[in-house]
């Protein structure tokens, strides 16, 4: 039988959801250590939800949320707040599906039990495979707006992001943007080795986003085909910048530019998901890590329950190596997805990224650009998925 988890200081709501539910209700306290919760939370089979109650801080939530996701992913979390009615962004981001007024009547928690247990029950009488979605074929006219995605930095998202714009210029050149959505560590410019003049944060305004006129005064060029929005040499550049100003950019942009390539900073950060709002394509990456396939994971669960998923995704694990323990099977199996490329580790795509010349530009027949070639005919909707990826090796 299935429990439900409650992590609580001292809350009465403890006692309310052990009156009222159906299924057995163990209770946790938020002041142990992480060790201990993984401990306990890894003891108990078949979760069927985690609440939260409102005597547990917001600012511990999302570390909570996070222990928990990581012994049970698919798990759902609910908070009790006091006269809340809406997920804070912060908990939302971390994988809190939904929030509870302290002050429900019993009847309303009655409700929210059922569902969340119908809905697992469902899960597990009657799996459903999601449907292989194929790129939409490019219309005349129509733009496209590519985002790399990784919660975990280290995987090679910036390199792949890079490589993907700069293979894409060479199909439209002065007609491809690569933005650095990075705002703590952005990289593009340096890695394409561009000395920029000015930077991404300077095409804000106070309350608004400057025209593209302006903007494009902001860019750099790379081999006289690729555009550049760099990102700010300072973390805090950003700090002024609202998640509608961000979409807006990259809205702004489509509607000028064939292909707008946004590299993004780890984990789903308010410049990402802005971008995600307007994307028509999403590309993952991770390596053969178990916490980076995990973490994309719940990355992706929680921007298709934000609908912020477009139809159009493509995952890549990268620096592939044999003796990890995981194939591409599994990971293809975790995402819910085929992997379209399995790219092995290589020395020379280091060396392209120390040296500023992405390999892209020298058209390289490496396993790596093979890759960024698959996922550029993708985009236009040239090649259809591959059953199990490229590089069938290392599965």
């Amino acid at each position: 039988m299935s429990v439900i988890v409650v992590i609580a200081e001292s809350s009465p709501f403890t006692g309310r959801l052990r009156r009222i539910a159906k299924q057995e209700v163990v209770g946790l306290r938020p002041s142990f250590s992480e060790h201990g919760l993984n401990s306990m939370l890894s003891r108990l089979n078949q979760i069927s939800l985690v609440v939260i109650t409102e005597d547990v801080p917001l600012e511990d939530v999302p570390d909570l949320a996070d222990t928990v996701l990581d012994n049970a992913p698919e798990v759902p979390i609910v908070m009790v707040r006091d006269k809340a009615d809406v997920v804070p962004e912060e908990a939302k981001a971390a994988g809190v599906w939904e929030v509870l007024d302290s002050s429900a009547s019993d009847l309303d928690i009655e409700r929210l039990l059922t569902r969340f247990h119908e809905e697992i029950e469902a899960e597990v009488v009657a799996p459903v495979e999601p449907p292989v979605l194929e790129a939409k074929p490019l219309d005349q006219g129509q733009h496209r707006v590519i985002v790399v995605v990784s919660p975990k930095g280290g995987v090679g998202k910036t390199t792949t992001a890079i490589n993907l714009a700069v293979a894409l210029s060479h199909r439209a050149p002065l007609q491809t943007v690569v933005v650095d959505y990075d705002a703590q560590f952005g990289d593009v410019a340096s890695m394409l080795n561009v000395s920029p003049k000015h930077t991404i944060d300077e095409a804000f305004g106070d309350n608004a986003v400057h025209t593209n006129l302006v903007v494009k005064g902001l860019m750099s060029t790379f081999d006289r085909r690729l555009l550049v929005l760099p990102g700010s040499e300072s973390p805090a550049a950003m700090e002024k910048v609202s998640s509608p100003q961000a979409a807006q950019l990259i809205r702004q942009l489509s509607e000028d530019y064939s292909y707008v390539v946004v590299d993004t900073g780890s984990g789903l950060t308010d410049e990402a998901l802005a971008a995600l709002e307007v994307a028509t394509d999403v590309v993952f990456v991770t390596t053969m890590d178990v916490s980076a396939v995990k973490a994309l994971r719940r990355s992706a669960d929680l921007l298709d329950r934000l609908e912020l998923l477009p139809a159009n995704r493509s995952l890549i694990v990268n620096m592939a190596d044999p003796g990890t323990g995981l194939t591409t099977e599994d990971i293809g199996a975790a995402m819910r997805m085929p992997v379209d490329a399995t790219i092995p580790r290589s020395t020379e795509v280091v060396l392209s990224v120390n040296v500023g010349k992405p390999l892209a530009q020298a058209k390289s027949s490496s396993p790596f650009m093979a890759a960024i070639d698959l996922i550029v005919r993708k985009v236009a909707g040239e090649e259809k998925r591959s059953r199990g990826g490229l590089f069938r090796r290392f599965s």
